[in-house]
């Protein structure tokens, strides 16, 4: 009987630290994928932020002219309409086709899988690099024969949309070599209630893009529970932020100099002993924990928009 006794109580002993062990490795885990897949998400808008309203690097507000797509995420030329590089949705109700604050609807995105309450950013541009510049291919520029858009520059003519298959351009760049291609960049960022199929419960940072002459949905980041932006908006014209504002108009948002990202990320699965009742702040809004069992953590970070001053608008 004391043989047994002892033999139950090293048995707890052991079964009591590899618990702890397993419950202490299941923290480290989903602190390790809640920093790595914040971390991305942040310096990802942070990036396409950055870099909306940059058109190939002109300058004194010449913009190309609106050019449509074969699927666009609007009933007009939404795409490419250099105009508006930047839009905003503001607390999506989850329901409905998402409408910007300048009235557009981007029908590219499922409202009823949006995140109620969180907002949606739209940001066009080209790419950073010409894929072709001055008859000069990029040594990585894709062999894709996919038709994708370009704009296409030449410091004696107005910058013009054109869609060309990647592997083609080189042989365009021979034979005018005073053209320069940027491709198109067109993008959508949301997030969705699902990561994989509808009712898994892990909500995604997802973004609708054009890719070749359509838009295309996909989904970036796991466990993104809450998104939300704060504009900072020159009232006054001096180059100055004065105010920041999480539902800017239009006209707001057009004089908006930087901009302040906040994301809620959560733990992919429930924690055991593990009970969240704190509440966290993206900006001006509160969110509760809820109570439950997953682990949570708030990312922010501040982006200068180094090209909205150049937009001139209609």
């Amino acid at each position: 009987l004391i043989a047994m006794a002892l033999g139950v109580l090293l048995a707890g002993g052991a079964l009591g630290a590899y618990l702890a062990g397993k419950r202490q490795y299941l923290y480290d885990d989903a602190a390790a994928r809640i920093l790595e897949n914040g971390r991305y998400a942040t310096r990802l808008l942070a990036r396409e932020l950055e870099m909306s309203g940059f058109y190939a690097g002109l300058v004194g507000g010449k913009r190309p002219l609106a050019q449509g797509v074969g699927v666009d995420c609007n009933s007009g030329t939404w795409a490419l309409d250099a105009r508006h590089p930047l839009e905003l949705v503001d607390a999506h109700s989850g329901s409905g086709v998402p409408v910007t604050s300048g009235g557009t609807n981007l029908t590219c995105v499922d409202g009823t899988y949006v995140v109620p309450g969180s907002d949606l950013v739209a940001v066009k541009r080209t790419a950073s690099e010409a894929s072709v510049a001055a008859g000069s291919a990029l040594p990585d520029l894709t062999a894709s024969r996919v038709p994708t858009w370009f704009l296409r520059t030449d410091h004696g003519l107005d910058p013009l949309w054109q869609i060309h298959r990647p592997a083609d351009l080189p042989a365009a760049a021979l034979l005018e070599p005073r053209y320069s291609y940027w491709e198109a960049r067109a993008r959508v960022f949301f997030l969705r209630d699902y990561a994989q199929y509808p009712g898994d419960g892990l909500p995604a940072l997802c973004m609708e893009e054009l890719a070749g002459d359509a838009m295309l949905a996909r989904c970036l980041v796991e466990g993104v529970e809450d998104m939300q932006f704060e504009f900072g908006v020159d009232t006054s014209g001096d180059g100055a932020v004065d105010s920041y504002r999480q539902n800017p108009s239009a006209a707001e948002l057009a004089a908006s100099r930087m901009v302040r990202v906040h994301l809620l990320l959560r733990s992919p699965y429930p924690l055991p002993g593990q009970h969240d009742d704190k509440t966290y702040f993206l900006g001006q809004k509160a969110v509760p924990g809820g109570g439950d069992r997953y682990m949570r953590r708030v990312f922010s970070s501040t982006v200068i928009l180094h090209n909205n001053s150049e937009v001139v608008l209609p």
